[in-house]
């Protein structure tokens, strides 16, 4: 069996490779209404609509009174825009009658709002408050297992096993990078992999040549709405 690529050496080269400065903690509130416009939907999508919402819905206070329609509509054209609408509404309305229109920051109480999953559950506990936790998506759970991290055939697993294997500042910054990564080299179908620089190490490389043509990708969707909120 191919041994894994080296967990030490993987975080170190991806985070000099997208030259990754420390996450700084962002709005709670604008995590939550990202992530879950997020689903299903890619980040130069999100990303506009998750800023509309925002815009003119800042805080779970506004947000609690709104009409769904018209979060749909500032929502579209993200995937499920209606549902999604209606989601937020929802979402801000318990946090209003659960926790005086506060964000919890325990797994417990996230879970317990609408909409809230775990990926939406650990976004929140990662960005907003800077916990050890490990948000998986497509992307996560596609590369820790190229990788050879782990062997796993469903998010829960992935998540269970990376948290057992990963120090606790990889685990604030794993999504982070592996995202980008995903998007950018370690794609689903057509891996690059000749443009890896992890390839002389990792147990899936195909051997295909060098593109000469990447361009480092720039950070996710949540960095930029948090970068953006501190300028």
């Amino acid at each position: 069996m191919a041994k894994p690529v080296p967990i030490g050496f993987a975080f170190d080269t991806l985070l000099d490779w997208y030259e990754e400065p420390p996450m700084e903690a962002m709005d709670p509130f604008a995590v939550l209404v990202a992530t879950i416009l997020s689903h299903r939907t890619n980040d130069d999508v999100t990303d506009p609509a998750a800023r509309r919402v925002l815009g003119t819905f800042p805080t779970p206070e506004t947000l609690a009174k709104a009409d769904p329609d018209t979060v749909a509509n500032l929502a579209h054209p993200v995937g499920f825009y209606k549902q999604k609408g209606k989601g937020l509404v929802q979402a801000a309305r318990h946090l209003i009658e659960h926790h005086e229109g506060t964000i919890p920051a325990n797994e417990k109480d996230l879970l317990a709002i609408p909409w809230v999953g775990r990926k939406t559950c650990n976004c929140i506990l990662v960005y907003a408050f800077g916990e050890p936790v490990v948000p998986v998506d497509t992307h996560v759970h596609r590369i820790a297992n190229r990788l050879g991290w782990v062997d796993a055939d469903d998010p829960a697993t992935t998540e269970r096993d990376l948290h057992a294997i990963l120090e606790p500042d990889q685990r604030r910054c794993v999504n982070e990078i592996l995202v980008r990564f995903g998007r950018q080299i370690c794609k689903p179908r057509t891996p690059l992999c000749g443009d890896c620089p992890l390839q002389e190490a990792c147990p899936s490389d195909a051997g295909t040549p060098p593109t000469d043509t990447i361009e480092r990708e720039g950070p996710t969707m949540l960095a930029r709405i948090a970068a953006d909120s501190r300028t």
